[in-house]
Formats: structure tokens, sequence, C-alpha cells
């Protein structure tokens, strides 16, 4: 009871006094009683109640009022109970210096989007993530306007930025407003939250938050507007954010609602912005702030604002609380006294009615026996009604049985502690529904292993909710205690405990939404995804907690609360369309089948069902509901007998196929043995018989090779482009060969043949259509020869060479694409590309199947060289490096002569023109210019120079010659003194004359008997040699080929 000392009278209102003392009969009311803003209170009568507080127990006088208005405890019950109030000094400040700070900071409370000053937030992904792709989901007509004017609207706040092309993309899903506007969710469970780990930022624990306002008498309670679309992101992560929409694809550049983690995210951001301000707490938006005085609360809520106004934010008027006595945070009431649960957690049970059968008892029991351990001497206080579960008593409710209920339940409200919400225990979430309510209990999952409840709740269905099938009753349920408890759930983990086993594979996290969905699961599976949770199955005998709040609900409130309406779209029904609405219903109440699936989907189906008729909707007894007096299968009507056969015509009106028509049903229409039905409809059309196309063609396989080359299939191709082609495909491999040949005689593939032959081996078949060229004797004669099978396809069948057929069509589209460049480049590279192209089949290129490598191609190039390449570059470097020598003017040297006579002749430094050039005078007195390295010091012996120059020299130009695939001109030049270029320019100028041996040596060092004879010019050999063999050629004995 609330403590009123401006009321004369101690007041309860009706349910209170029906729950207890529905029996007493009350007296008559002289007086007239109104509220403070003077409306007349409508009085039921007086009664005389015993009455205890403390030690204090007397007898004293109630007025029961109807309605649902709060419990008052008058002035008349002051004096007896010796209650005496407390009385405070008069207050120097009044409201209105709070006003004066919400004025000065009103830029806080502006309309639109605010945006946080800071640096934008990075979401880190895990490593090794392969990026997720899945494409935009197809809108209603009807909404598909407005979502384009939601787009616009997010583009124009610079929430989100159109983009061409995406690693990753979110669907997103649409929500219809009760206003009818239109809010963009990401379905980001598949996505983003599957590659991203909740942020680990610890979130402050309600003991820590009350340690913070201990000691307050006023409280202050702030809610940010739109908490984290304030909040942008750095471009890397809003392209990891990106939504697919019917308009293309949309980068998301704050945080976004759904993302798992965002909650740590942002509640280390609002940590960092309000710390250091004593007296405030904040958990993730709600922000609470206390004072010990008015002017205390008032000069800390300016401080708030103030940081608030200069990060960007904003806040939501509407929700804030400014300067409050009492005040509701995380499901707490606090004041001055301390914290105390929310009178609203335990109202459920206070307010349960008498059970009236065994069912509504047992889950009764249900509910209590889950806080047994809080009530003292249960079983005693119990054990009538224990009794009525004895399937040998008759049910019999008595003043025995309703004292024992009535104490039960008073106990349960006066002794049952509800633990305190701790962020560090488990929390569980257990929904339930029945017939004609919905339940869920919030539980801490204690040290020991047991469930303690933090909360509860329950309340009635609608009449348009009790319709539902049971499938939406426990989905109801689940997004009830969801948004029930959103403060206690939101930002942490937790788990959902249903007894409704195929929520399981709606709901998990871990899995994909499926594709096809009613509008009402799919809001309830959207909401859910901004939450981190798990759901487990659990057999209803278990959850006796929620079982019994849901069979025990709160009544209807007179004010519904809101709710997300499902939207509907509905076609108007062609004039000459044989069925409509009205017609199904009718027939569904003359249906004696329909009538009595009607009944069970209402009120509840039985465990078992041994009528072969309503058997097949028992088992889809989940999936059932009633709408408009018509039965539903999800979002399908229902289809009486009597209406089937102008349905299924209607459904076979464009004489479509099984599948397609099939298709069609699926999405209006469901009776038992459909697919029966449209099959039979559909094989029976005269129409359909008449007109059909040829039956499919029998699936015949050639048996995949187990090693390459065994099997290889060859066909002719064209005259294509002026020209004939002979093409051979290996059938393990698709290695393919072409050769350009000029006629199509066995002669020409025989010789074809054995050149494959002879790179490859011979195959064991070949299969080859029955040409002239491919069964001729000749050939016959040739595959005989070399133990090769010959296989040749049916007359008019080419499908059973279709490999080789595939091939020349493969072959025809490539020439034809390159029909500008010269043959003899075309072909090899088309042969190039075929043979390094991984097959779909195979997952391998041709290559790596036949020759157990990969060819290297122009795009090897690309790739930057492994390790030792690297090594070998800075191997290059060093001894280039260590070579470094230098000559002083004046010095006496041997320079590098590139004219006539010797190759090194005498000369003298006569000055350094760079830090490797130099200038030398000859004997003759004419200056030249020479590199250091075309220059050997004359102090050492010429033989010994000139070898060890021509040594070095030769070293680092091959090792520059070699390394040009990872060392540029300028590089080289740079450590060697080296121009590469230009030495190859210098050497089209003059050939370099090397010295050879004689011929008998020649013969000697290459192994060739000295009969042959080598063509050289004057003892020396310019950059070639041409060795031409005197000896006659024999074949060799042992054949390799026939």
């Amino acid at each position: 009871m609330e403590v009123d000392s401006g009321s004369a009278f101690s007041i309860l209102n009706e349910n209170t006094w029906m729950q207890l003392h529905p029996r007493t009969i009350l007296d008559i009311m002289p007086n007239k009683l109104r509220t403070w803003n003077n409306s007349p209170v409508q009085v039921m009568g007086q009664a005389t109640v015993q009455v205890q507080f403390k030690d204090i127990k007397c007898n004293l006088n109630v007025v029961i009022a109807k309605g649902t208005g709060p419990n008052l405890l008058g002035r008349n019950w002051f004096k007896a109970l010796d209650i005496t109030l407390n009385t405070i000094h008069m207050i120097d400040i009044d409201l209105t210096d709070i006003d004066k700070v919400l004025n000065k900071y009103n830029t806080v409370f502006r309309e639109g989007l605010g945006t946080y000053r800071g640096n934008p937030v990075n979401i880190q992904i895990k490593p090794n993530t392969v990026p997720k792709f899945l494409k935009a989901r197809p809108v209603p007509f009807a909404l598909k306007e407005r979502i384009e004017k939601e787009i616009d609207r997010l583009v124009g706040e610079g929430v989100l930025r159109p983009i061409s092309f995406s690693e990753w993309a979110t669907p997103v899903v649409p929500i219809v407003k009760k206003n009818g506007d239109i809010r963009l969710c990401g379905d980001y469970r598949s996505t983003v939250n599957q590659a991203t780990e909740s942020d680990t930022y610890p979130m402050p624990t309600a003991s820590e938050v009350f340690a913070v306002i201990t000691g307050g008498s006023y409280y202050t309670t702030l809610d940010l507007d739109r908490a984290y679309t304030q909040v942008v992101v750095t471009d890397a992560t809003a392209k990891f954010l990106t939504l697919n929409t019917c308009k293309g694809l949309y980068t998301v550049h704050r945080l976004a609602f759904g993302v798992k983690a965002c909650p740590g995210i942002f509640q280390r951001l609002m940590t960092a912005l309000l710390a250091g301000i004593p007296g405030v707490a904040v958990l993730i938006d709600d922000i609470i702030i206390s004072g010990r005085t008015l002017t205390e609360m008032t000069q800390r809520l300016e401080i708030v604002l103030d940081r608030i106004e200069r990060a960007g934010l904003r806040l939501n008027k509407d929700k804030c609380k400014f300067a409050k006595r009492r005040v509701e945070f995380l499901g707490f009431v606090i004041d001055a006294d301390g914290i105390h649960p929310a009178q609203s957690k335990v109202e459920s049970i206070l307010k349960t009615p008498e059970p009236k059968n065994i069912q509504q008892l047992q889950a009764f029991l249900g509910l209590y026996n889950f806080y047994e351990r809080f009530i003292p001497h249960k079983a005693t206080i119990l054990e009538p009604l224990h009794r009525l579960l004895d399937k040998s008593q008759m049910w019999q409710w008595t003043d025995r049985e309703q004292n024992s209920f009535d104490t039960a339940k008073r106990l349960l409200s006066s002794e049952l502690t509800l633990v305190h919400y701790d962020l560090n225990k488990p929390l569980v979430l257990t929904c339930d529904s029945s017939e004609y309510g919905v339940g869920a209990v919030l539980s801490h999952i204690m040290e020991d292993g047991t469930e303690r409840p933090v909360a509860m709740g329950s309340r009635t269905l609608h009449a348009h909710e009790r319709r539902y099938s049971q499938l939406d009753k426990e989905a109801t349920a689940i997004i009830f205690g969801v948004v029930k408890f959103h403060n206690y759930l939101m930002g942490r983990p937790f788990t959902i405990v249903t007894d409704h086993k195929p929520l399981l594979g709606i709901f998990d996290p871990q899995k994909p939404m499926p594709a096809i969905l009613s509008p009402r699961l799919t809001r309830i599976a959207l909401i859910l995804t901004s939450h981190n949770y798990n759901i487990v199955y659990k057999p209803g005998r278990l959850i006796g907690n929620a079982d019994g709040l849901s069979r025990w609900p709160q009544p209807v409130p007179d004010q519904p609360e809101q709710q997300h309406c499902d939207v509907l779209l509905m076609a108007e029904t062609p004039a000459d369309f044989p069925v409509d609405v009205d017609l199904i219903a009718s027939a569904t109440k003359r249906d004696r089948t329909l009538s009595r699936v009607s009944h069970y989907v209402l009120s509840g189906w039985p465990d078992r069902v041994t009528d072969s008729e309503l058997r097949p909707y028992w088992l889809h007894r989940t999936e059932l509901s009633f709408h408009e007096e018509c039965i539903l299968f999800g979002c399908r009507v229902v289809v009486p007998p009597s209406l089937r056969e102008p349905c299924l015509g209607a459904l076979h009106k464009t004489h479509a196929g099984v599948v397609q028509t099939k298709a069609l049903a699926r999405s209006y229409v469901w009776w038992p043995q459909l697919n029966h039905d449209i099959e039979v409809l559909v094989g029976e059309c005269s129409k359909c018989l008449e007109n059909r196309h040829m039956p499919p063609k029998t699936s015949c396989e050639w048996i995949t090779p187990t090693k390459p080359w065994s099997r290889i299939n060859v066909d002719f191709a064209g005259p294509f482009q002026n020209k004939t082609f002979l093409i051979v495909v290996d059938a393990y491999s698709r290695w393919p060969e072409v050769f350009i040949v000029n006629n199509m005689t066995s002669g020409t593939v025989i010789r074809h043949l054995r050149n494959m032959f002879a790179t490859h081996g011979l195959c064991e078949t070949l299969v080859s259509d029955n040409g002239t060229a491919f069964v001729s004797t000749e050939m016959k004669i040739f595959l005989e020869a070399n133990k090769i099978k010959h296989v040749t396809t049916a007359p008019y069948h080419p499908a059973t060479n279709g490999l080789a057929e595939r091939m020349v069509q493969t072959i025809k589209d490539k020439l034809r694409k390159m029909d500008d460049i010269p043959w003899d480049i075309k072909l090899p590279n088309i042969l190039l590309g075929l043979r390094v192209t991984p097959c779909t089949a195979t997952k391998k290129s041709p290559a790596e199947l036949l020759m157990n490598r990969r060819l290297r191609t122009l795009l090897d190039t690309l790739h930057p060289d492994n390790r030792q390449q690297r090594k070998r570059t800075q191997q290059i470097i060093s001894n280039a490096q260590k070579i470094n020598r230098e000559s002083e003017t004046g010095q006496n040297v041997m320079y590098r002569n590139y004219g006539n006579g010797p190759r090194w002749l005498p000369g003298t430094i006569v000055n350094r023109n760079g830090p490797s050039s130099y200038e030398i005078t000859t004997e003759d007195g004419s200056l030249i210019n020479r590199h250091i390295d075309q220059l050997i010091n004359r102090r050492q012996s010429e033989m010994s120079a000139i070898t060890r120059r021509e040594d070095e020299e030769m070293s680092k130009k091959q090792d520059i010659t070699d390394n040009s695939e990872i060392m540029d001109n300028d590089l080289a030049e740079e450590i060697t003194g080296y121009n590469l270029e230009k030495d190859k320019t210098d050497n089209e100028v003059r050939e370099e004359i090397i010295e050879i041996p004689s011929q008998e040596k020649w013969a000697e060092m290459l192994g060739i008997p000295t009969n042959m004879e080598v063509t050289y010019s004057g003892g020396k050999i310019r950059n070639k040699m041409n060795v031409h063999s005197k000896l006659p050629y024999e074949r060799p004995s042992n054949n390799f080929i026939a």
C-alpha cells in the first residue's frame, strides 16, 4: 500500500480485495470520495479487516473501490498502527532551477540525429574471415515506395551511402511501424555477428551502479535518442556493415542496430564521456544522476548535459525524468531508503484466480513449487491441494482448499525474494504460452547451479491472439518476455528456454532466417537479432514457473499495450474466379471435419488423434490458425473438400507443369494430399498430353578414368574460318590438343596421334564418331597394333562423344572472339589458357592432372618472388658492394681496348670525371674515358689481372642477367656500375669474339665422334656453332609406337 497522508480513508482496489477476501459481504459506505483532481471514486463498500504492522494487531476499517487503482494507506490507520511521518525542512530551491538548466542545454533535446564528435568507431573482425555476400530479399510491392523513401532519408542524414561493389552484404528487412513508417533492419545474424567477437568491455554490475548513487534523495534518469545511430564508424567498418536493399548496396556509416559488438562499444564510449562525475552512473544508453539535495543533483545534471552537448549527442526528452524522489532503474525502485523490487514483478502472482480443474491446479502448483525454497511449511499448507490431484478423487473445491490456496498466495507475496539483478551471473529467460495467456520468468543461475527468479510477468492473450497457431503463441511468449525485460537483457548474453521445439529452427542465431516465414515470425526474429542469445528446449514439465504464469495471466488491460501490426497484402478477387473467401468460410462451417479442426485450433488439440480424417491436420497442428472464419496453414488457406476441384482448375488454368502448379499452390492454398491431387490433374490433362515435349533423355555418363591419358576423345572441327581442326581431349585431365590439318584422312590422324603418343604415351581407349578417318582399315590396323581400344558413338547421337563435342564448341567460341589475331599467336594462347585454367569438374588445371605441375605463364610474373629470390637479391647487392675499387690521378693502368689490336693497352689516369669514371691518356697521347671496371692496376701481372678481371666481370654480368627479372636497369647500375640497356646496345654494335678449342678438343668435350664435322669460321665462333652429323640414321630395333 502507498502512504497517502492526504487521504482520510485507507482504500483497497477491487482486484486486491477479491484476492484477500472474496466471500466477505461489504457494508454500505455512506461517504462519497473524490480524487485529488475532484473526480468521483466508485465505491463498492467498506469492511473491517484484521491488520498487523510490526507487533501491533488491530481491526480497522477499509474502503473498497472499483477498478485497478493504487492501494492507499490513509490517515485513519496512522494512529492505530503507531505510524509517524517524518517532517522535513522547506528547501530553498524550487524546480525552476531544473528548468533553467534544461533551457540552457536545450540543444541536446532538439529533434534530429546527433553525431558523436569523437573518433570514428572500428569493429574488429575475426582473422581469416571469409566475406559473406547475401542477396537482397524481395519486398512487397505496396511497401517499395516507402522503403525507398526511408533509404533516401537515411542517405540524407549521412547514415547510408550508395556503393557499387562490396565483398560484404547483409540483406535488409523492412519493419512497418504503427504509424505506417518503415524501419530498416539488417539481418546481421548470418554475416557480421558470425565474423565479430562481442566487445569485451566490462559492463557495470548493478551493485556498482547502486554504489555510485547511494545516499541520494533526488534522482534524474536520461535516455539517449537513437543511441547507436549517433556514433560514426570508420570507412572499413561501414563497408563491413553494408546493407543490400532493393535500391542496391549501401554502406552504413553509423553503429547499426542488431550488431552484437555495439553494446560493449557504446558502453565504453559513454563511460569515458561521463567519467569522474560523482553520483552519475550509466548503462549503455540509460543514465541516472543522484544528489543528496536538489542543488547538488541540479549541479551534477548540468555537468552531464554540458558533456553530452559538447560530444554532439541528443537526448529523448519524453523518456527522461528530472528531480524525482523515486525512480525505476534497471527494474528496481530507487529512493532515499534504498533499492526495492518493482511492484509489477509480483503482481501477476498476486492476481492468480482460483483453479477450476486439475490442469489449472497443476499449473499453479508448478509455479508455486519453483519458489518453494522461499516458503516455510509448504507441504503442510498445500496438502489439501495435492489431494485434488489424485485421479481417484472427484474434483471438489471447498472452503478447505480455498483457505489453503489463499494462504499459499499470501505467503508467496510476502516472503518471496527476488534476487538482485547481477550482470556477472548467467541469465535465463523461460517463456511459455497457454490457450489464453503468455508468461515469462527471468532468472539467474546461482553459484550452486540453482535458478533464482529476478523478475516475472504474464498477460492474457487478446481475442485475435487466441486464434494463433501454437507456434505463433509460443513465439509471442518469447517476444513478450524479451520486450518486457529489455532493460535486463540488452547488451549481454542470455538463454531463452522454451518447450516448443519448432522454434529452435526459426530463432536459432547460428542459422539464417528461413526464406519463407510469416510476417509475424519475421518481425519477432528481427527483434531478437539485436540481442546476444541462444535458445534451448526443455519439456513443459520442467518449466512450471513460466507455464504457471501463462495459465494464470494478468487480465487484458483496459488500454492494450503498443504492438507492431503485421501487414497483409490482399488482392481483389477477379469476377470469374470460381472460389472466394466467403465460399471458403461457409464451406468450412458446413464440413464436419473442418468444423472439428476449427474447434481444436481455438480450444487446443488433444494429445492423441485416432480419426484418420483428423490425423493429417493434427500432424500440422502447430502451423494451423483461425482467421475470419477460415483455417490458415501458415499463410495459406485450407480449402474445404467441396471447393478443391474448382480450386485445382484455377491453379492449372495456364496449363503449367506439375512443379510450377505445386509452387503456385504452395503460395495460396493447402489441404491434405494436395501434391497428389495436382499430379493426377496434370497427368490427366488432355491439352497438356497432346502438346507435351519429348521425354527427358536418359543419363548415361562415362566412367571417370582413374589415371591420365587412359582415355582420349577425338573429333574434327570445321571448316571454321577456312580451316579444319583435329581436336583431342584427355578424359581424365581435360588436356586439349588442337592441330590444323589440310585434310581429314586416316593418315593425317595417325601422324598426329603418333606425335602425341611420343609425348604422353599410348592411351588405352580412343573415343570417336563414325567418321571415315576414324573407322577406316588403316586406322583399325594402327589402333590394334598399339593395343588401343576403339569406341565409336551411336549414329545421330553425338552426346556419346560429348567431351570432344564440348571442346569443339569451346575452341570455336574462343577463335571467334580472337578473329583479329594471327593464327600462330591465338591458337597457342588458347591452348595454354585451357591447359592452365582449373576445370569446374576436377577443381584442378589439366596441366596439374596430366603433368603434376603448373605451367608458367605471364600471370606468374605478377606474383612477388619468394624468400629465396629475395635472399639472392640481397646476396648480389652484398657481393657488388664488396667490389669498390678506386684509382688515383697519375696512376699507370691497363685500359680495355674495344678496337683492333690487343684487348688491354697501357695508359695513365689524368683526371676523374665521376665516382667510377676516369679520363686516360694513351701511348699516342689521345684522351679516352673508361669505367673503373674497365681498368687494371699495372702493378699487378697483366695476365692475372686480365684473367681475374674477366672472371669478376663475367660473374657480375651473369648475376645481373640471371636476376634481371627482380632487378631493373637502374638498380643494377646503382649497385654494380653496369648499365644493362647500354651493354646490350654495345653488343649490338660489336660482337665479342671468343676463342674456342680445336676441332678434336670440341669432339672430346662434347662426346661427338671424331668423324663428325664442326663448322666454324677462322677458328672463332660468332655467338653460335652449327654441328652437322655425318652418321647415317638407323631406326631402333625396339619400336615403342607402331
